[in-house]
């Protein structure tokens, strides 16, 4: 996910949190309950790189 327009580090970690947060409680699926984990890495521009690429590599490596 890209998200452009973020000022900090501390709002992308909002952003983190708050996605994580959705995916947190189970789900109903054919009278299931299902639960999802997820996994976040963020790469910030130009802290982290200045290419697309590396920021990928970067984010996946988190």
């Amino acid at each position: 996910m890209i998200l452009p327009g973020l000022q900090s580090a501390e709002a992308s970690s909002q952003v983190a949190e708050r996605i994580l947060e959705t995916f947190s409680m189970p789900y109903q699926l054919n009278s299931h309950e299902v639960y999802v984990t997820t996994s976040i890495g963020i790469a910030a521009f130009p802290a982290d790189s200045d290419n697309s690429g590396a920021l990928c590599s970067k984010k996946n490596s988190s």
